[in-house]
């Protein structure tokens, strides 16, 4: 991973940030990640809602 300056200018100040360059193996494990995640928030919404369906049917009084 290479590592670039950037100038940023606020006023009165003129000062340099590095920033990280990504590369495409990074990209696509990021890409990866990501698919992964969006598939694990799907799977735990889905199980909240069981759990919710649940809470209410055992909760009610027959």
């Amino acid at each position: 991973m290479t590592v670039q300056v950037w100038w940023y200018a606020v006023p009165g100040f003129y000062f340099a940030k590095p920033c990280r360059v990504i590369d495409a193996s990074l990209m696509s494990r990021m890409k990866l990640l990501e698919e992964e995640n969006r598939r694990l928030k799907k799977m735990y919404t889905g199980k909240s809602m069981q759990a919710d369906l649940l809470k209410e049917a055992l909760g009610k009084k027959w």
